[in-house]
C-alpha cells in the first residue's frame, strides 16, 4: 500500500507540473496569426459541412492546406464541447504534448526502474520553452501531435530492436507502422522524419535481417499504404488537384526554398542556433552534449542503450530538417521529446553513479526555463485585441448590430473571430474598405490602427469604442 501510494504521488506530481506548463491560461492569447487561426477556420466548417475526409476554408475546398486531418480530427470534438473558440482550438494539441511527457515518464519507469529519477524525462521535455510555446504545445497546430507520434515510433521500433529474435516483436513493427501512417495523417511528408535514424539504429543493432525476414514488416507496409498513400489518392478523387497541390507544397515545396516562407537562406545549423540565440531550449541546449558524450562513456545498461537509440534518432530528425531549405523555428517540434529522453537518461545515469546531490543542479536547470515558460503563459503577447472588442461590443447598447470588419491582410484571424461571432448568433461581414455597402449609419471595426488613417480619409465617422489596436465607428456620411 505504501508503494502504491508513492507512486500515486509521483503522477500527481507530473500531472501538477505539467498542468501550468501546458494548459494554464491557454486561452489567454487571442487566434495567432496563419497557422492557428487556418486550422481552426478548416476544422470548424468539417464540422459545419460533415466532409471528414476533404479541408474546406471560407466556403471552398482548401488546397493550401494539403496536409491530411487528422489533427483537425482531433480537434473536433473539443471544439464541439467548448465552442469555437481558443481554448477548443488549443485543447488536442497541449493533450498531445501532456500524452509526450506520460510517455516519457512511463519509458523512465521502465528502464530506470526508479520513479523519482524516471521523472527527469518528462521535466525536461515541460520545461523546454520551444516546444511549450506558440505554434507547438499551446497553440491549435499540428506539431505537437505529430511530436507524440515521432517519439511513439522511436519508441515502439526500439522495442523491436531489443526483442528481434522473439515471435512476439513483429507487433512492434506494425506499431510503429500504424504510428508513422498516424505521423504522416498528421503532417504529411513530416511524419516520416525520425526513418533515417530509425534505419541507421537497425543496422547499428544488426536486426535489418530481422526485419526483413519477418511477417510484421509486410504487415505493417500494407497498413501504411493503405492509410497514407490510400488517403491521398480518395482525397484526390474527392478533391481534383490535391495531390499536386500535396507535391507543391510537401514534397517539393519544404525541400526547396519558399522565400514568402524564408527570405533568406538559412544555414543548416538553425535549429541549434535558435535554441540558443532564440531561448528554445533554455539552459537543457548546454546539457545536450554532455549528455550524449556521458551516454556513450557508460557502462551497458538498458538506460544507456535507449539513450544511445535516441541519440540516432536525433540525428536522423536534424539531418533531414537540415536539408530542408524551407527552415520555420516551430518545425524543430519534434526535436524534443527525443532530447528530453537523451538529457534525463544520461542525468539520471550520472546521479546514480555519482552523488545524489547533483540531482540539486537538475533542480535549477529545470526551474529556469519552467519559471520563463510560466511567465511567458500569463503575460502573452498580444497580435489583436478583435476578439475583445467584439465582446465588449456584443455587451453593451450595440449587441445587435451588423458590423462590418474591414480587413486586408493575409491572415485568417480576423476571419475566426468573425465566425464565433455568428456562431454566438450575431450579424458580422469582413469586408475592405472598397466595399460599396459602406454608407451612412453602417457601423464599421478596424483591425490596426494604422488604417484609421484610411477610414478618416473616406468617412465622416463617430468613434463609439477603442480597444489597443481595434476601433469601432459608426459612419455619418462619405467624404
Amino acid at each position: 500500500m505504501i508503494q502504491r501510494s508513492n507512486g500515486i504521488f509521483y503522477w500527481l506530481l507530473l500531472l501538477i507540473i505539467s498542468y501550468f506548463s501546458l494548459f494554464h491560461k491557454l486561452d489567454s492569447a487571442p487566434f495567432y496569426m496563419w497557422d492557428e487561426s487556418w486550422y481552426a477556420l478548416n476544422a470548424q466548417e468539417m464540422l459545419e459541412n460533415g466532409k471528414y475526409l476533404e479541408v474546406f476554408l471560407l466556403g471552398k475546398h482548401d488546397l493550401g492546406n494539403s496536409k491530411p486531418p487528422f489533427a483537425l480530427w482531433c480537434m473536433l470534438p473539443f471544439i464541439k464541447l467548448f465552442g469555437f473558440n481558443e481554448l477548443g482550438v488549443r485543447l488536442a494539441s497541449a493533450i498531445f504534448a501532456l500524452l509526450s511527457t506520460v510517455l516519457l515518464y512511463v519509458v523512465g519507469l521502465r528502464v530506470l526502474k526508479n520513479k523519482l529519477y524516471a521523472l527527469a524525462l518528462p521535466l525536461i521535455l515541460v520545461s523546454s520553452t520551444g516546444f511549450v510555446s506558440q505554434h507547438i504545445a499551446r497553440s491549435g497546430d499540428t506539431d505537437s501531435i505529430l511530436a507524440f507520434f515521432i517519439l511513439a515510433q522511436s519508441i515502439t521500433f526500439y522495442g523491436f530492436t531489443t526483442k528481434a529474435n522473439q515471435p512476439n516483436a513483429q507487433w512492434y513493427l506494425v506499431a510503429t507502422a500504424i504510428l508513422l501512417s498516424l505521423g504522416c495523417l498528421t503532417k504529411g511528408i513530416a511524419g516520416l522524419l525520425v526513418m533515417p535514424g530509425l534505419i541507421a539504429w537497425a543496422f547499428y543493432s544488426r536486426t535489418v535481417t530481422y526485419i526483413v525476414k519477418g511477417w510484421g514488416f509486410y504487415v505493417g507496409l500494407m497498413v501504411f499504404m493503405l492509410l497514407v498513400p490510400g488517403y491521398y489518392w480518395y482525397r484526390n478523387l474527392l478533391t481534383p488537384g490535391y495531390i499536386d497541390a500535396m507535391i507543391k507544397f510537401e514534397l517539393g515545396g519544404r525541400l526547396e526554398q519558399q522565400t514568402y516562407l524564408n527570405e533568406n537562406k538559412l544555414p543548416f545549423y538553425y535549429y541549434y542556433q535558435a535554441f540558443v540565440t532564440e531561448n528554445r531550449l533554455l539552459n537543457w541546449i548546454y546539457i545536450l552534449p554532455l549528455a550524449i558524450v556521458y551516454l556513450f562513456k557508460s557502462e551497458a545498461s538498458k538506460a544507456r542503450n535507449l539513450g544511445l537509440f535516441m541519440v540516432f534518432a536525433l540525428a536522423g530528425i536534424s539531418t533531414l530538417l537540415a536539408l530542408s531549405s524551407t527552415k520555420l523555428y516551430w518545425y524543430d517540434a519534434s526535436l524534443y521529446p527525443i532530447i528530453a529522453c537523451i538529457i534525463g537518461l544520461a542525468s539520471a545515469l550520472f546521479i546514480t553513479n555519482n552523488k545524489p546531490a547533483f540531482g540539486l543542479l537538475f533542480i535549477v536547470l529545470f526551474l529556469t526555463p519552467y519559471q520563463y515558460i510560466l511567465k511567458n503563459n500569463v503575460y502573452t503577447n498580444v497580435h489583436t485585441s478583435l476578439g475583445k472588442i467584439l465582446h465588449e461590443i456584443r455587451q453593451g447598447a450595440h449587441k445587435n448590430d451588423h458590423v462590418y470588419i474591414l480587413h486586408s491582410d493575409v491572415t485568417f484571424i480576423v476571419n475566426c473571430y468573425s465566425k464565433k461571432d455568428q456562431l454566438q448568433g450575431f450579424n458580422n461581414t469582413v469586408t475592405n474598405h472598397e466595399d460599396t455597402n459602406l454608407t451612412a449609419g453602417k457601423y464599421i471595426l478596424t483591425t490596426k490602427k494604422e488604417r484609421d488613417v484610411d477610414v478618416n480619409n473616406l468617412f465622416i465617422l463617430e468613434t463609439i469604442a477603442r480597444k489597443e489596436d481595434c476601433a469601432y465607428y459608426k459612419i455619418i456620411a462619405k467624404k
